[in-house]
């Protein structure tokens, strides 16, 4: 089930200004996908989505990075790119740091990368926070310096390492889609977009 809008039934829309802070962003809290009422969908990509009751914060959106937040509706995780000199830009904003152009814009990437960081959690922030979870920062394949922070899921916690290969699953929240991790134990074949 999908969280729902109707005056009486729907939880106050928790928005947070940074995607990082474990107290508040939608990336750092965990996927319920153990839970009873969580559900599995199949994207057109291949890519699982998940449905989920609260709680989870959400991020605030904006014209920069509602693609990202987005993107997972179409099974797609979306990466802005500058159309210059073919940088990744996370997180997303109006300009490319490297070349300084505001050709800037959303790509989908393969949703695979490899777990760089990792922190196991055994508090939970709010009330039925599941616990332990796993906060990682998982580098794309495309570019390794894109860093997202984000939870490990369908796993065992503890069994999380870095260096594991992962690739991406969407939980949905309302009318954002966050870019969660699993295990990948498939082949690696490198990315899958943005080779030019």
């Amino acid at each position: 089930m999908s969280w729902t809008r109707t005056a009486s039934t729907s939880p106050p829309r928790r928005r947070c200004p940074r995607s990082c802070a474990p107290r508040r962003c939608a990336a750092c809290a965990p996927a319920r996908s153990g839970s009873s009422r969580s559900s599995r969908k199949k994207t057109e990509r291949g890519a699982h989505r998940l449905t989920s009751q609260p709680p989870r914060p959400l991020p605030a959106i904006d014209a920069d990075n509602a693609a990202f937040w987005t993107g997972g509706k179409d099974g797609e995780l979306l990466i802005h790119r500058c159309a210059r000199c073919r940088h990744y830009v996370h997180p997303p904003t109006s300009f490319c740091p490297a070349c300084e152009s505001r050709e800037v814009g959303p790509e989908p990437v393969s949703g695979k990368g490899v777990i760089l960081s990792l922190t196991i959690n055994h508090r939970a922030w709010f009330p039925g926070l599941p616990v332990p979870y796993v906060v990682a920062m998982v580098g794309i394949d495309e570019q390794p310096d894109v860093h997202l922070i984000t939870n490990i899921v369908d796993c065992d916690p503890l069994s999380v390492r870095i260096g594991d290969r992962v690739k991406v699953r969407f939980e949905q929240a309302e009318d954002l889609w966050v870019p969660l991790f699993a295990p990948d134990h498939g082949p690696d074949h490198g990315p899958e977009h943005g080779e030019d």
